[in-house]
């Protein structure tokens, strides 16, 4: 006899889908200048997507069900971006014959974008699933997993503020970087301290 469907994984499946659709809406929509310039380069930038999808994922207690979590998030984003991308004109383009031309719409040029970032997506989904399933346990490969995330966002925006202090080509992401690294560093630490004294209480 069949079983029935739970209930809560149809909403948990629904609210992942409609975050995706709408984080990657919001980052199509920013990148075009909708919103405030900071937006972009918080949401638009890998440290933003890492983010988001560690926060879908995180809830999971197996890799499998994190995974699933991860895609079920990422994957509508990205259609989500693309589709936004697509009705704002951005893959529409004038046969180079007829340059006075109409424009036509390039589906092969967005399909190659999607599939791309649906492969790095996948990836990315996979990689923060471990994470996810490493943090949960104890010892130094917990800790180890649990200050991945974080930490190579402090990395990231340091060696990105670092560069812009002396090119001045961007100075919203200047200005963003000078309090994302930081920020992340403090997280990074925080994490380690609290996940290092069970490990120092056993060892004394």
């Amino acid at each position: 006899m069949r079983q029935p469907q739970n209930p809560s994984s149809w909403r948990t499946a629904v609210v992942l889908v409609a975050g995706g659709l709408a984080f990657g809406t919001l980052n199509a929509l920013a990148n075009r200048g909708a919103g405030p310039d900071y937006l972009a380069k918080l949401v638009g930038n890998d440290w933003g997507w890492l983010v988001a999808g560690l926060i879908a994922c995180r809830p999971a207690r197996s890799w499998g069900t994190a995974l699933a979590r991860g895609l079920g998030f990422f994957l509508p984003a990205v259609v989500a971006y693309y589709v936004n991308d697509a009705l704002a004109g951005v893959y529409d383009s004038v046969d180079r014959w007829d340059p006075l031309g109409p424009k036509h719409f390039s589906f092969p040029e967005m399909l190659s974008d999607v599939i791309a970032y649906t492969v790095i997506s996948t990836l990315t989904a996979a990689a923060l699933a471990l994470i996810v399933v490493l943090s949960r346990r104890g010892g130094v490969l917990g800790l180890l997993a649990s200050i991945v995330v974080p930490g190579y966002i402090a990395w990231h925006a340091w060696e990105t503020h670092s560069y812009l202090s002396r090119d001045h080509t961007d100075p919203t992401l200047l200005r963003l970087t000078a309090v994302l690294w930081p920020a992340s560093l403090i997280v990074t630490v925080a994490l380690v301290v609290a996940r290092a004294r069970p490990l120092w209480s056993r060892t004394t």
